[in-house]
């Protein structure tokens, strides 16, 4: 995992449609609205907390493809909290000693993200999923604002409040999400 900042994340996303829009101390990841309109949705609140691990990962793997995974926080609240703790305490041992306002993108490498146990995955693999992973349940648990994208796509995950969204323009692949949310008991109304 390397960490970005709000410049080198457009760089990376800008050919896609994204745009980082700053404003009030937040750096808000945004989509040409021609592609965001031709998008539908499905939600719902998180699991039961034993869930949440298995949740998360299953959320890295309805991206579709082994393309690159970024997650952005957007939004962590303002007080210090454990969860903030835990997420800035990886990033500093991963070398990353900016703090999640300079650099709130986490890009972490392609990898076969539906495939989770050795003796399939690498090393790499194994660490770079398991700290998405613990980063996605503190932003659930915490109601972080922020989003997951393949790099490769449009198709896009939010996290809002607490809730998770997820948008693509393919009928089959939001049927994929509605299985995810329905597998583990989430309800489709927002908290």
């Amino acid at each position: 995992m390397r960490c970005l900042s709000v410049t080198e994340a457009a760089d990376l996303l800008g050919g896609l449609g994204f745009s980082i829009l700053s404003q009030s101390g937040r750096n808000s990841l945004r989509l040409r609205s021609g592609i965001v309109s031709a998008q539908a949705r499905t939600q719902g609140s998180p699991p039961i907390a034993c869930w949440l691990s298995d949740f998360a990962a299953a959320l890295i793997r309805w991206h579709t493809n082994d393309g690159a995974r970024l997650l952005w926080i957007d939004h962590w609240g303002d007080l210090i909290q454990s969860a903030q703790a835990f997420v800035m305490a990886a990033r500093v041992g991963l070398g990353e000693t900016r703090s999640l306002s300079e650099a709130p993108g986490h890009y972490f490498d392609p990898h076969p993200y539906n495939k989770r146990y050795p003796p399939d995955v690498s090393a790499a693999h194994a660490q770079e999923l398991s700290v998405m992973i613990g980063f996605i349940v503190a932003m659930i648990v915490n109601q972080w604002d922020g989003w997951l994208i393949d790099t490769n796509s449009t198709e896009r995950i939010e996290f809002w409040e607490g809730n998770v969204l997820f948008y693509s323009a393919d009928k089959k692949h939001l049927a994929a999400s509605q299985s995810i949310l329905d597998g583990f008991g989430c309800d489709p109304k927002m908290q």
